[in-house]
C-alpha cells in the first residue's frame, strides 16, 4: 500500500548539490534552477517526492531536485510525500486514493529561454501562445482554452496561467511541441517549461 504523508521543508534533509542526485523517474528532466524559477510562481508542486521515514529530518529518496528547487524558491506549504518506512512521530498518513486531490482550475505554466529575449520576441511567443489557446477552445479541449497573467519576471522567463485539463494532455503536448519548434525555427529557444528540459 502506497502511503502518503504531508511535510514541511523542515522535516526533509535538502540536497545541497541537486546535480549529483540520480535523475530518476520522478526527477526525469528537471533543471533545478529551472524548477526553483517554476516554483515560484506555482500553485502546485509538481511531483510526489519519496521520503523515508521514521525520523526527523527524513532523508528524500526520489524527487530531490524539485525539493531542493522548493527550497531555492521559498517554498512555504506543505508537500505531499511517499513514505517509506516507519511513520514519523506526530504524523498521520493516508493511503493512494483515500484522499483525493483536485487541483486548481487554473494552474500556473513558466517556460525559460536559451538568452534574453527581445520585447518583440516575448510579444511573438505571448501571440503565438494566444493562437494555441484559440485552436484548443475552437477543438473543445479545456485545458489551455484560454491563456492570461503573462509575466516576463526576466528577459528569458515566461509566467502564464491556463485551465487545467487532464483529459486533452496529449494533444496539449503535441501542440506546444509544434509551438516552440517553430519559435525556435526563429530564434527563440526554449530550455524548461515548467522546469523541466523541453523534448
Amino acid at each position: 500500500m502506497t502511503r502518503l504523508i504531508d511535510v514541511e521543508l523542515a522535516d526533509l534533509i535538502i540536497p545541497p548539490d541537486p546535480h549529483g542526485l540520480p535523475d530518476t523517474g520522478v526527477d526525469a528532466g528537471v533543471l533545478p534552477r529551472d524548477m526553483a524559477d517554476h516554483l515560484r510562481a506555482a500553485k502546485v508542486f509538481p511531483v510526489a517526492p519519496t521520503v523515508r521515514g521514521p525520523r526527523l529530518p527524513m532523508p528524500v529518496i526520489g524527487g530531490g531536485r524539485c525539493v531542493w528547487a522548493a527550497a531555492q524558491a521559498g517554498w512555504d506549504r506543505p508537500i505531499q510525500c511517499v513514505l517509506l518506512g516507519a511513520t514519523p512521530p506526530g504524523f498521520t498518513t493516508t493511503a493512494l486514493g483515500d484522499a483525493p486531490r483536485n487541483g486548481p482550475a487554473q494552474l500556473v505554466h513558466s517556460a525559460s529561454f536559451e538568452g534574453e529575449l527581445s520585447a518583440a520576441m516575448r510579444q511573438e511567443v505571448i501571440a503565438r501562445m494566444r493562437q494555441l489557446a484559440a485552436r484548443m477552445a475552437r477543438a473543445g479541449l479545456k485545458g489551455f482554452s484560454r491563456v492570461d497573467d503573462f509575466r516576463w519576471p526576466r528577459p528569458d522567463l515566461l509566467h502564464l496561467s491556463a485551465p487545467s485539463g487532464a483529459g486533452n494532455v496529449p494533444v496539449l503536448g503535441r501542440e506546444l511541441w509544434a509551438l516552440f519548434d517553430g519559435l525556435a525555427s526563429d530564434g527563440i529557444v526554449l530550455r524548461a517549461w515548467d522546469g523541466r528540459r523541453f523534448l
